[in-house]
């Protein structure tokens, strides 16, 4: 009887509380040369053999997606690659360099609009985006990009992980990434990998019925035990 009130109160808790189904509506890496979507087919494969979109200066990437169920919230991660002499808010002496900036919106919303570094060897003034895990990127010289200045070449290529969620829903998606105020492509470039696009929906709270009939179900419970127990 016990076992069997404890399952029943189980059954209550677990319909009343509310859960999420979430789902990946869309995912590229890449490595596969797939670019559906996207306003651009141009894939770079880096110097340590990562396939990658891009590689882009000044320029903007969109991807678009139709026809979206209904959800009640929608995340968007991906890997933002600053490559080679990204240079944040500026460098040089009179910070002729920079401020080199990268944004990101989703469905027409400026989400991230902030100065980047490659790191190495310096930044000059620093850099706007501040992740919230750590100071430096999520990786560094991961792709094999090199630079030679003064005669000492270096790696010289960052990735930044970012997401971004929203919870207004619409049946279309517009994302738009874009690179501003860059040097030449051998000099400052970016690219883009591992998106993953996905959605989640709260399940429904149990209809009032269901409730009584779980709630009439302990009333049962409990008068079965009392007239035993008596």
């Amino acid at each position: 009887m016990k076992n069997l009130f404890k399952a029943i109160v189980a059954m209550c808790a677990m319909s009343i509380l509310n859960g999420a189904n979430a789902g990946v509506i869309a995912s590229f890496d890449f490595e596969d040369g797939n670019t559906t979507g996207w306003s651009t087919s141009s894939i770079t494969t880096a110097p340590l053999g990562e396939r990658f979109l891009g590689q882009f200066t000044n320029t903007t990437a969109t991807y678009n997606l139709s026809g979206l169920d209904v959800y009640d919230s929608l995340s968007v991660t991906f890997d933002f690659y600053a490559i080679l002499t990204w240079d944040g808010n500026g460098r040089g002496e009179f910070n002729q360099y920079g401020p080199d900036t990268f944004s990101f919106s989703l469905n027409g919303e400026t989400l991230l609009s902030e100065t980047f570094c490659s790191s190495a060897p310096g930044c000059g003034p620093g850099q706007e985006y501040e992740p919230s895990y750590t100071d430096e990127p999520f990786a560094e010289n991961s792709l094999g990009y090199t630079y030679t200045r003064d005669g000492v070449t270096f790696g010289l290529d960052a990735t930044y992980r970012l997401t971004f969620e929203t919870q207004t829903y619409s049946p279309d998606l517009a994302l738009s990434f874009t690179g501003s105020n860059l040097q030449s492509a051998s000099d400052e470039n970016w690219g883009l990998d591992n998106v993953i696009i996905q959605t989640s929906v709260a399940s429904e709270v149990p209809e009032p019925t269901t409730t009584a009939l779980l709630a009439l179900g302990l009333f049962g419970v409990g008068a079965v035990a009392r007239r035993r127990s008596n």
